[in-house]
């Protein structure tokens, strides 16, 4: 009955369905001296009714620490990269807005895959400014990830996995980080592996199999209220807030002193 349910998730596998968006490559990057980052709503938001085309993020130093890490320790060093935290401090958002940026990039494949503690898993790739993506039930998500990272990434391509709402103990969150971490042992030359998690820290660590991994974690913190004061500063990224919290700005209206006050 075993080797009968995994030939129908193996049959599933084969005819998941693909929706495809190009990706605005005039919306994706740094702004106000790098103050702002800017990406396409689609990749965080795609099923958005949100009217902004954008989503602005405010560089906290945190996020500067973050996307140095994804570069310098992930991509660059090969590490396999941990990023832990509580929820809300834009982990998620701070890494995807790093994924787009790269998948951007010619030379570099990217996908994400997004799990959660019940029902569907997405997968997110974006591959020379084409956001495509899929969702599938949980029962068959492993299978499937292993048929498509066999045949996702050519052989000496760089390549990018980031595995996002990762908790550890959850049946299919922990097969799917073991197919992905026997995917890049493949070819630990060009691919690469990222776990983004809300927990504040990995349970049972072994330290020996961290060392063979070459397992790096970050801490991202709760954002301080004088981060917020100043965020809020830079009108495209309280307009960004605004319209994703369904709020009222009319611009036509009052003054900036009456604008700040709102805000």
């Amino acid at each position: 009955l075993d080797n009968e349910r995994a030939e129908v998730r193996e049959k599933e596998a084969d005819i998941a369905f693909w929706t495809e968006k190009t990706l605005n490559r005039d919306l994706v990057g740094h702004r106000e001296a790098n103050k702002l980052f800017c990406l396409d709503r689609l990749f965080l938001d795609p099923i958005s009714s949100a009217q902004a085309v954008e989503r602005v993020l405010y560089c906290r130093d945190c996020f500067n620490e973050q996307w140095r890490f994804l570069d310098d320790r992930v991509c660059k060093a090969g590490c396999l990269g941990w990023i832990l935290g509580p929820p809300g401090t834009g982990k998620t958002a701070t890494t995807m807005s790093f994924i787009q940026s790269r998948g951007m990039e010619e030379g570099w494949r990217v996908i994400c895959v997004r799990l959660w503690k019940w029902g569907i898993v997405k997968i997110l790739q974006v591959d020379d400014g084409v956001l495509s993506k899929c969702e599938m039930p949980a029962d068959n998500a492993v299978a499937w990830i292993k048929k498509f990272l066999r045949e996702w990434a050519p052989s000496r391509k760089k390549s990018l996995v980031s595995i996002d709402g990762y908790l550890q103990g959850v049946q299919v969150h922990d097969f799917v980080l073991s197919a992905c971490l026997h995917w890049v042992h493949l070819e630990r030359e060009n691919r690469r592996l990222v776990i983004t998690t809300s927990m504040s820290s990995r349970a049972k660590k072994n330290s020996e199999q961290d060392a063979n991994e070459n397992v790096e974690e970050m801490m991202v913190y709760s954002w301080a209220m004088e981060e917020y004061l100043e965020a809020c500063r830079y009108d495209a990224f309280y307009k960004s807030v605004a319209d994703v919290m369904e709020w009222s700005l009319d611009e036509e209206e009052g003054s900036m002193d009456e604008t700040e006050q709102e805000r």
